[in-house]
């Protein structure tokens, strides 16, 4: 299982497998689970906190590689080698990119 966790204000953990999409949380067989174990919400709590600090801003030149590696996916998938395609796929994925790091305040 991929999980996914939720904690909420460190007193209630949500983990599981769904995606916290429309189909994800209303339409697929999934397992998600409600833990408020005082002990199981503090390693959860723990685990994340010391990920957050190993962890490394993303840079513009990193958000470029992943454009680059999603336009070749694309193309490698398609076997397009059209520039117009990898062109619009870079686009898309830019954009898509843009908005979450706005909203995020970068």
């Amino acid at each position: 299982m991929h999980c996914k966790t939720t904690i909420i204000d460190g007193k209630v953990i949500y983990s599981g497998s769904p995606n916290l999409t429309h189909n994800g949380l209303e339409n697929n067989k999934e397992h998600y689970f409600r833990m408020t174990q005082t002990n199981i919400v503090q390693r959860l709590v723990d685990d994340f906190e010391a990920t957050w600090q190993a962890s490394e801003p993303v840079t513009p030149g990193m958000i470029e590689r992943m454009n680059f590696q999603a336009v070749e996916r694309v193309r490698n998938k398609t076997g397009a080698s059209d520039t117009r395609i990898r062109r619009s796929a870079s686009v898309n994925l830019s954009r898509s990119l843009d908005s979450e790091l706005k909203r995020a305040g970068k």
